[in-house]
């Protein structure tokens, strides 16, 4: 019982209502042998560096909670490890639960989004075993190199040290679960 109340909390943590955001387009979703748009290094601000077909899911979740007019403030001094849309599809791929069901805890998708931020900003390749405090109190992240480290997951940065604005982007391969579930035990967040 306590299990599934767990994976249904994961779960909405993952499928919170935008996070079926819009289909790819342009180069980057025109398949196998299109060309690919240069990808830029340098952005005024976290909002246009997420203003991307790659990054459409993440960045609906940020409008949707209202958190876009927070990350287009260019002094923002942070690290945002930011799952690109195959890393979300990865996920529900594995969910237990399916999406639709899944659109009322707004609570628990913006933990979600706060893990993915830390207080620092940290470039790649990330100093081992350097813990990275994120935006949820008492939790953190571990730097190993180009992997990241959560208590339920582990990513790869596959894209490093894009700038926007005073802070840092680093897309990672999978979305950093806040939760442990094979230990079964619940974050403070979740009571």
């Amino acid at each position: 019982m306590q299990r599934a109340a767990l994976a249904l909390a994961l779960a909405v943590c993952l499928f919170g209502p935008a996070a079926a955001g819009p289909a790819a387009t342009g180069p980057a979703a025109a398949g196998p042998g299109a060309a690919a748009a240069p990808r830029q290094s340098e952005y005024a601000d976290f909002v246009s560096a997420l203003n991307q077909p790659r990054f459409s899911r993440i960045a609906g979740v940020l409008t949707s909670l209202g958190l876009d007019k927070t990350f287009s403030n260019k002094e923002l001094k942070l690290t945002v490890f930011v799952p690109t849309n195959e890393a979300f599809a990865a996920a529900e791929a594995r969910a237990p639960v399916s999406a639709d069901s899944l659109t009322s805890n707004r609570s628990l998708l913006q933990q979600l989004i706060y893990y993915h931020i830390s207080k620092e900003v940290v470039s790649a390749p990330l100093p081992k075993g350097k813990e990275l405090p994120t935006m949820i109190a008492g939790r953190a992240l571990t730097g190993d190199g180009m992997t990241v480290k959560a208590v339920g997951s582990v990513a790869q940065i596959v894209d490093a040290n894009i700038k926007a604005g005073a802070g840092l982007v680093q897309v990672i391969d999978n979305i950093l679960i806040p939760i442990n579930m094979g230990g079964i035990r619940l974050p403070s967040f979740l009571g």
